[in-house]
């Protein structure tokens, strides 16, 4: 690994850590990630700290890839969810929600199966 990849891995951690310590700091604050972003400047919005809180550092997301029943949960869902409504929108967070509740565990990843290849009309 190069001093500039370093570097910036290294950099990557100080702001995971600002941004950590700053969500427990503002926790029952309604406006946080606003607030955060002040607080850490560096050029990162609101909305990209939030995205990155939900997405990557909140410790109650789980990381590991999906099993195959997870998986075929999720297209199984999808399926489901497309056939009973009329919109063409999927609610990301009531599978999210769903999937906590049938595999105890906290995902962010839930659409990128979708999005991503595991196709829902012919799995």
């Amino acid at each position: 690994m190069g001093k500039l990849k370093r570097r910036r891995t290294k950099k990557i951690e100080e702001i995971d850590n600002e941004i950590k310590n700053a969500v427990n700091e503002y926790k029952n604050e309604p406006n946080r990630y606003v607030m955060i972003s002040k607080k850490i400047g560096k050029g990162f919005t609101s909305k990209q700290i939030r995205q990155r809180w939900l997405s990557h550092l909140d410790p109650s997301i789980c990381h590991e890839e999906l099993n195959e029943d997870e998986k075929n949960y999720i297209i199984e869902w999808v399926k489901d969810y497309k056939n009973n409504n009329s919109s063409d929108k999927i609610c990301w967070t009531k599978l999210i929600s769903e999937m906590n509740s049938k595999f105890g565990k906290l995902r962010s990843e839930n659409k990128n199966i979708v999005l991503l290849g595991l196709s829902v009309d012919n799995p």
